[in-house]
């Protein structure tokens, strides 16, 4: 019985050990480190908004400078649901902190609870506020 117990017991700490280390810190001064939701989207050429599903996208960025960005849309029934998941680094360009990269895209700090998105070589972008 105690061999059994043991054996139970091991897996469920292998678990929990495993889960604390792929959790990301949050911790960080970086003003860009946090939870952000999309909140507009702007295009001068475009009369179209973004949908109800758009404003469900999100960035978490963490406190090594990785970060996940989810986009949502519409599915054929109306309902949102996750159309992308990606994960990479985030990379400073200024020493002010305000100013970074992620891939084809600068990120612009406009004040601490808005953050300006904007894709290379386009002149629509997104603005995200802070949800923490």
């Amino acid at each position: 019985m105690k061999k059994r117990a043991f054996f139970l017991v091991i897996p469920i700490i292998i678990l929990a050990a495993c889960s604390d280390g792929e959790q990301k810190s949050m911790q960080s001064n970086d003003p860009i480190i946090g939870v952000w939701k999309l909140h507009k989207y702007v295009d001068p050429i475009s009369t179209s908004g973004f949908d109800r599903c758009k404003k469900k996208n999100t960035l978490t960025v963490y406190g090594d400078l990785s970060f996940d960005i989810i986009t949502y849309g519409a599915n054929s029934k109306g309902e949102c649901v996750e159309e992308s998941h990606k994960s990479s680094q985030v990379y400073k360009l200024r020493k002010e902190n305000i100013i970074y990269r992620i891939d084809d895209s600068k990120l612009t700090i406009l004040n601490p609870s808005t953050l300006k998105i904007q894709v290379d070589g386009v002149r629509f972008y997104n603005i995200y506020k802070k949800a923490n």
